[in-house]
């Protein structure tokens, strides 16, 4: 004769796997979406980064008039700032490694 309470976690185990590869479906596909909006997010991270720090250069050289120590101070103030911008914006969706190589090599 069979033990109802073996029968009955046997019952209850079974349904906690279904439920386990039900929920993991939609992950397959939302991963695949994760990795795109990731790569997506250094990309664009990547470019914005490129364009602070070259107009960074550029505006500090312009506005220092010719002395070296304000041109580099004012690019370095410039290029912290909007570097502790990206990576508060872009952190939580890619981890702003501001690197698409790096964002796919910790995606495998």
């Amino acid at each position: 004769m069979a033990n109802p309470r073996s029968d009955s976690l046997t019952r209850k185990r079974g349904e906690e796997r279904e439920i386990t590869e039900m929920a993991a479906k939609p992950f397959a596909a939302a991963k695949k979406k994760d990795l795109a909006r990731r790569v997506t997010a250094e990309a664009v991270g990547t470019a914005l980064l490129l364009a602070t720090v070259v107009g960074s250069g550029i505006m500090g050289e312009r506005l220092a008039g010719g002395n070296v120590a304000i041109a580099l101070l004012a690019n370095t103030v410039a290029t912290g700032a909007a570097l502790v911008t990206l990576i508060l914006t872009f952190g939580p969706i890619s981890g702003a490694h501001f690197n698409p190589a790096v964002t796919l090599a910790d995606a495998s």
